[in-house]
């Protein structure tokens, strides 16, 4: 892999790693890069770099994805780094859309 290729890919990491904060806007998807803190069948919560916690609501509709598989709530596991793509409701409430974590260790 080249140089430049390297250089791409850091920085698109690290503007990820800065988009850890939800930002308040009703109606709109969010992303966020956080660590899971808690977890129970209808919700989770998530910890930013920015040291701020969010709730999750877990829904029917929720997809939950371990590397490039289909996952479940039980997959989540608090100490897990994950990516988190919510919608804010009215009531100012997330719910987790879809809910990315990371591969499983090879066995």
């Amino acid at each position: 892999m080249t140089v430049a290729k390297w250089v791409v890919r850091l920085s698109a990491i690290g503007l990820l790693a800065g988009t850890g904060t939800v930002l308040a806007h009703p109606g709109h998807a969010h992303k966020i890069l956080g660590t899971v803190t808690a977890v129970t069948a209808a919700s989770i919560d998530v910890l930013a770099r920015s040291n701020e916690k969010t709730t999750f609501v877990i829904t029917k509709d929720t997809k939950i994805r371990v590397g490039k598989t289909a996952g479940t709530i039980k997959d989540v596991r608090t100490g897990l780094r994950i990516v988190v793509e919510a919608e804010e409701e009215d009531d100012e409430t997330f719910v987790a859309v879809t809910i990315q974590l990371p591969e499983r260790p090879a066995q």
